[in-house]
């Protein structure tokens, strides 16, 4: 320690008298030793450095300190804390006046143990008797504002205020060439000073000032007056008394100036990624009374982003209507202008018309591919270009594109006349090309869904249409919005299949509707072809719809078909009503059917001027079920029970008779006189469109039991008579009983393998004859064709096994059947069918196409005939053949079903191998005449000896053999036909018609002459017999060659005509005439031969393999 200078001093005990200078000089010392002599400002706990006074004294009092300090390690005890600095470096020079003590401070450095560093400082307070702040110099280079902060709570409690609005900014950033001039005035900012530079500044708000994060400004203020000039990116403007939330800029720049209340922004350009804009604007602040003039110019911004930027000024309502429907979109060239007192916004007067003289707010905008959501529960506007016009408090939205749902826009208009009204209202007017399925889905998708009581759920549609539609949307309750509006049909389409309602097109008139009510006058439509009247109107909480029409000639051509009309004609009226509630429906139809005939339906039948009621009934309510009633006059009457699934599950239907209800599924009862399912076979399959049943569906029958009774059932021309059917179902499927005086069996059928079983005890058929016009022939490629393909058997296919102890078609009995048999998509595959008898049996495999038009039918046969004589008469033709075998294989396919067939419907080829039989003598008539035609019967008589053991009555026959016959629709050829028996061999080929009963044949016969019996008779005696054996033997068997005969047999069957052909003459003049004449007369005689006992006898067999005797016997 160094202490020099000098005090002037009268007597000790007055120190306070002492006048003089003192210089210290403290090298390495304690701070805390001087604590006896020198009263801190602040408790100060440790400290040690080099210390250089100079102090001068006047009166007692320290009146000037000039110094140099260099101190480390210093703590400093606070109110609640302690303050460490490393080192304390400076310049000081201290001076107290009367009122005031200033302070100095220069090349001051200084750091704390928490990272607080100051360099270069240059400091200059004063401070009055009340250790108040007077004045404030500052200079400093750079400082860290968030580590400056942390000095603040270590400062006299004579700061106290500085302290506290230091906290309250909460400054952070950094601070360069910092300069503060500041003189006390009648508040902080009057007598200051100051120029700086900042980098990310942020800081909170703070008396009426924004809080701003990331600013990079330069910074100058005097007085009450300054300027920010800004660059900054990612700022964050906070002034939560006018907007929501934090306003944050990706880029900005500009100025912004003021002095005393007057704030001006210059030139600020903002660019986010949803928002570009230049603001100039100039804010008054004066209490009560602030005024603002402000320009905004947006060239672009997403319109979903704007949340943050709506001031609150606008209101709780709107901004929440703003917040939750402007969804997506782009405003392009939006220009806000707000100008006037803000406590008179939004400039408008008693008329909530714009005041012009308190001042402007206006805003104009577009906005490009917007989604709007204008109302909960409302679907969005979509694709929406709106041109966005606001002024005071009147908002315009307009036009012409976009939609809802499809619907596009024609025109949209949106108003809200004042949004500073105590309830302001969003008008909306709207016109929109709206087609049917589109109009349905936004109704089903909106509140108006509601309105319509459950007509448009389920409802389905096309074609043109147009929307006008007027909403009431209250912007402090946009969920209560209220609506009218009118939807114009243009040859539109409806229909609603749960609520039964059919197609509807061509409708053209007007659905009215508003929030409570919905109605349609007197529209028209077109049902089936036919023209409908429908009205709709509201009664109560009904929805009823009035539907009147007609049912004609066209209508029942389209449903039923030509065949269809044949039965059902003319024209009758109908009505029908709906009747809707809520989550309930009742549906009438109602008809007298007066001009309706109907013909050929048996039971049903009915005169054109006869009125017979129809009425069918559907009530759904709340349950969930449909309850159905249909009566037809008192034929029918019938009540079903539709489930929630939409099955019918409990009801009857009956025919001339009125069942009881069961318990759990559909009883079908019906007692009819006479049924012939040909005549309705063609009304219901094009009622159905002729779609066949899928294999891959679920087997669920509609009706679950059955009891039908007829007089007579005629089956594919098969009559039945006293015929019941009984239909009863199974665990796993289903069983048919058939009880008739010509038809006894059931049929049985098993879900789980698909598996149809028919077991009949008999069925003996009786057809109806009708004779059938001749047929295109088919081609002879075609006839040789064995058609195989056949498809594969899936596991969805059904399998078929079925057993006829006696068939019997008419008369004639055809023994056992048997078949077995699969379908597919095409059709049914015979695997094998068998029809036995004692005589014969016939087997074979083949296929039904009958899902082609015409259907086509086709049998890879083999027929083994045991007792050819019985087999014929068993078909209807006895005492033809006596005895025989035969074997007849081969392809016959006709173009029907397979119960439909006829000889004549015939085409294909087989093959004929018949032994060991006789053709006997013929009756007259149309076969004796036919097989009369070439009978060998008469070749005996011929004979001039009684050889009656080798030619008796008849024609034996060794074999008859036909390989590759044709039948080709009625129409019988063959190119080797040969018969062999024990008085002549006889070669056949042409063709005869079975449909003309026509023949073209070249037949030729050769008698067997050649042994010495048969030579002695021809010759009259043995001696001339044994003459003409040496002649046979001479000349190589000459008499064969000369008997052998060709004849060509033309014409009809009742008057054949035969031609006899040039004969073999060879031999000529080696026989006598004893010879020839006989010879001539065989040979005049083997036309008729073979005509009665070759020919008939053929066709007949050929005929009996494939129909039942079933032609009418010409007189």
């Amino acid at each position: 320690i160094s202490v020099s200078g000098h005090i002037d001093l009268g007597k000790l005990e007055n120190l306070d008298e002492i006048d003089g200078n003192i210089r210290i000089t403290l090298n390495q010392f304690q701070l805390t030793s001087l604590g006896s002599w020198v009263d801190y400002p602040m408790n100060l706990l440790s400290g040690q450095g080099d210390l250089d006074i100079k102090i001068d004294i006047d009166q007692g009092l320290l009146k000037s300190l000039v110094g140099r300090a260099d101190l480390s390690h210093l703590i400093i005890k606070s109110k609640d804390d302690e303050i460490n600095i490393n080192y304390f470096k400076g310049l000081i020079n201290f001076e107290k006046n009367k009122d005031l003590s200033l302070i100095e401070i220069n090349d001051f450095a200084f750091k704390l143990d928490n990272g607080f560093i100051l360099e270069d400082v240059k400091l200059k307070f004063g401070i009055n008797n009340a250790q108040d702040l007077e004045s404030l110099f500052l200079s400093i280079n750079d400082v860290n504002l968030e580590s400056a902060t942390k000095i603040m709570p270590y400062l006299p409690p004579k700061f106290e205020g500085l302290k506290k609005q230091v906290e309250t900014i909460s400054a952070k950033g950094n601070v360069k060439d910092l300069v503060i001039k500041w003189k006390k005035g009648d508040d902080f900012f009057n007598g200051l000073n100051l120029n700086m530079q900042v980098s990310d500044l942020s800081t909170k708000p703070f008396q009426g000032l924004p809080g701003i994060d990331n600013l990079n400004a330069t910074f100058k203020i005097k007085d009450r007056s300054g300027s920010i000039v800004s660059k900054s990116e990612n700022l964050v403007f906070t002034k939560l008394d006018t907007f929501r939330e934090p306003l944050r800029f990706d880029q900005i720049s500009g100025e912004l100036k003021w002095k005393d209340n007057i704030f001006n922004i210059i030139n600020l350009n903002i660019s986010n990624t949803d928002l570009a804009a230049t603001l100039n604007a100039t804010y008054k602040e004066s209490g009560q009374d602030d005024e603002i003039d402000l320009q905004i110019s947006i060239p672009r911004s997403d319109i979903s982003g704007l949340k943050e930027y709506y001031p609150i000024k606008i209101g709780k309502e709107g901004l929440n209507w703003l917040d939750t429907s402007l969804l997506k979109g782009q405003a392009i060239d939006t220009k806000i202008r707000l100008k006037g007192k803000l406590k008179d916004f939004p400039f408008i007067d008693e008329k909530n018309q714009p005041e012009p003289n308190e001042g402007v707010f206006e805003i104009t905008s577009k906005i490009k591919g917007a989604t709007i959501e204008y109302g909960a529960g409302w679907p969005l506007v979509e694709n929406f270009d709106i041109d966005l016009d606001i002024k005071g408090s009147q908002i315009q939205l307009t036009s012409s594109s976009g939609h809802i749902l499809n619907n596009q826009f024609k025109l949209f208009k949106g108003k809200i006349a004042s949004f500073a009204d105590n309830q302001p209202m969003l008008q909306v007017d709207i016109v929109t090309d709206s087609p049917i399925n589109f109009m349905l889905n936004a109704i089903n998708n909106s509140p108006i869904k509601q309105a319509m009581k459950g007509t448009s759920e389920d409802m389905k549609g096309n074609g043109p249409g147009e929307l006008n539609l007027y909403l009431n949307i209250p912007m402090k309750n946009v969920d209560d919005i209220t609506y009218e509006g009118t939807y114009t049909f243009n040859g539109s389409s409806l229909e609603n299949p749960s609520l039964d309602l059919p197609l509807l097109t061509n409708i053209n008139g007007q659905l009215l509707f508003n929030s409570q009510t919905v109605s349609i006058k007197n529209a028209n439509a077109t049902l089936l072809e036919q023209r409908l009247v429908v009205s709709l109107n509201n009664k109560n909480d009904i929805t009823l719809i009035d539907i009147n029409g007609s049912i004609g000639d066209e209508l029942i051509r389209s449903k039923f078909g030509d065949e269809g009309s044949k039965r059902i004609s003319g024209n009758t009226e109908w009505h029908a009503e709906f009747k809707l509630k809520e989550k309930e429906s009742e549906f009438t139809l109602t008809t007298d059917l007066n001009g309706i005939a109907i013909n050929n339906l048996q039971d049903f039948n009915k005169e054109s001027g006869e009125s017979i009621p129809l009425t069918i009934k559907k009530r759904s309510p709340s349950d969930g079920r449909d309850y159905i009633d249909i009566s037809y006059g008192s034929l029918v009457n019938a009540k079903l029970i539709r489930g929630k699934n939409n099955k019918i599950n409990q009801g009857f239907i009956g025919i001339n008779t009125v069942p009881i209800m069961p318990k759990k599924g559909v009883t079908l009862v019906a007692n009819l006189k006479n049924f012939n399912t040909e005549d309705y076979e063609s009304i219901f399959k094009d009622l159905t469109g002729g779609d066949t049943i899928s294999k891959e569906k679920v087997f669920d029958p509609f009706i679950d039991n059955a009891q039908l009774n007829f007089d007579e059932l005629i089956i594919e021309s098969n009559k039945l008579t006293k015929a019941t059917v009984d239909y009863l179902p199974t665990t796993n499927g289903l069983k048919i009983n058939i009880n008739s005086n010509e038809a006894v069996g059931s049929i049985t059928y098993v879900q789980s393998n698909h598996f149809y079983k028919a077991e009949f005890e008999k069925i003996h058929l009786v057809r109806n004859i009708n004779q059938k016009n001749k047929k295109e022939e088919i081609s002879s490629v075609d006839l040789m064709v064995v058609d195989g393909k056949k498809i594969q058997v899936n596991e969805n296919t059904n399998l078929i096994d079925m057993n006829i102890n006696s068939f019997k078609v008419n008369d004639v009995e055809y023994g056992k059947v048997s078949l077995k048999a699969h379908d597919n998509k095409e059709g049914i595959v015979f695997d094998d069918i068998r029809l036995v008898k004692e005589s014969n049996t016939i087997r074979g495999s083949g296929y039904w196409n009958s899902e082609s038009f015409p259907q086509k039918t086709s049998l890879d046969f083999q027929w083994d005939v045991r007792n050819i004589g019985d087999t014929l008469t068993g078909l209807g033709y006895p005492n033809l053949v006596d005895k025989g075998e035969a074997t007849i294989s081969g392809l016959i396919t006709w173009d029907n079903g397979p119960s439909k067939f006829d000889s004549q419907d015939f085409y294909g080829n087989f093959n004929l191998i018949a032994k060991k039989g006789n053709v006997q003598k013929i009756s007259p008539g149309i076969t004796g005449r036919l097989v009369g035609l070439l009978s060998l019967q008469n070749l005996p008589k011929r004979l001039t000896l009684d050889f009656s053991d080798l030619f008796q009555e008849g024609l034996p026959f060794d074999r008859i053999e036909s390989n590759e016959t044709i039948i080709n629709k009625g129409i019988l050829s063959s190119k080797a036909f040969k018969m062999d028996g024990p008085s002549a061999q006889t070669l056949m080929n042409g063709k005869i018609d079975f449909i003309n009963e026509t023949q073209d044949l070249y037949i030729t016969i050769r008698p067997k002459v050649s042994d010495t019996a048969t030579v002695g008779a021809l010759i009259g005696g043995p001696l001339a017999a044994a003459a003409v054996f040496i002649a046979q033997k001479i000349l190589d068997d000459p008499l064969n060659k000369i008997t052998t005969a060709e004849y060509r047999v033309t014409g009809s069957w009742d008057d054949p005509k035969e031609i006899n052909l040039e004969s073999n003459s060879g031999a000529a003049g080696l026989i006598d005439k004893a010879i020839l004449n006989p010879a001539g007369k065989v040979i005049n005689t083997t036309g008729e031969v073979i005509d009665g006992l070759l020919i008939k006898p053929s066709q007949d067999l050929i005929d009996f393999i494939f129909s039942p005797n079933d032609k009418p016997k010409k007189n």
